[in-house]
């Protein structure tokens, strides 16, 4: 009984040696598109109107890369608005020599209004499809926000937890997302 108490504080041991690993964003397994501001002007955004941010990526850092997403969430919200979703999926980027009216906001990376497109799908459990390469998906993330007052708001930062190699990885997407308004210094 007692070697079958060792082995097992032995092994919990070992488990908790390989914990939760913070690192910057490219760090590990997993690359954002990172820094991008995204803000929608008062005139477009009226109080209660939702919008869906997409365009922020996720690629693996290399090609041999298997990483599965446990969850992205807000690092912080500010001000008269509210985070609905916070959705994946995997898009292409729109060929540059294609015009707005040929755009597919089924397969292309997606910003517009309303609750985004109806293939996100929760973080949890997705698998990062590519490295990025041209031609290939990417992982988009859809964050959908809806206004709740005049002065409007934002979310800074997405938080991203992914499981790699076996174990947890966390950073932090250094993005804004504005629903602006009377009192959203991040619009100026």
């Amino acid at each position: 009984m007692r070697r079958a108490g060792l082995a097992l504080a032995l092994l919990l041991a070992t488990a908790c040696s390989r914990g939760l690993v913070v690192e910057r964003d490219g760090d590990g397994g997993i690359v954002s598109s990172g820094g991008v501001v995204t803000g929608h002007l008062n005139h477009i955004t009226g109080v209660g109107q939702t919008w869906t941010a997409g365009g922020e990526t996720l690629c693996r850092t290399a090609e041999d890369v298997v990483a599965r997403i446990v969850s992205i969430e807000p690092v912080k919200v500010v001000g008269e608005v509210r985070v609905d979703a916070i959705k994946v999926r995997s898009a292409y980027r729109q060929p540059a020599d294609e015009g707005f009216e040929d755009w597919d906001p089924l397969t292309e990376l997606f910003n517009g209004p309303g609750p985004g497109p109806p293939n996100g799908r929760p973080p949890a459990g997705y698998l990062v499809p590519s490295d990025c390469d041209r031609g290939e998906p990417l992982g988009e993330i859809l964050t959908t926000m809806t206004k709740t007052g005049p002065g409007g708001g934002w979310l800074e930062g997405l938080q991203v937890t992914y499981r790699w190699e076996g174990r947890l990885h966390r950073f932090v997407i250094p993005w804004t997302f504005a629903l602006c308004g009377t009192k959203t210094p991040v619009c100026d």
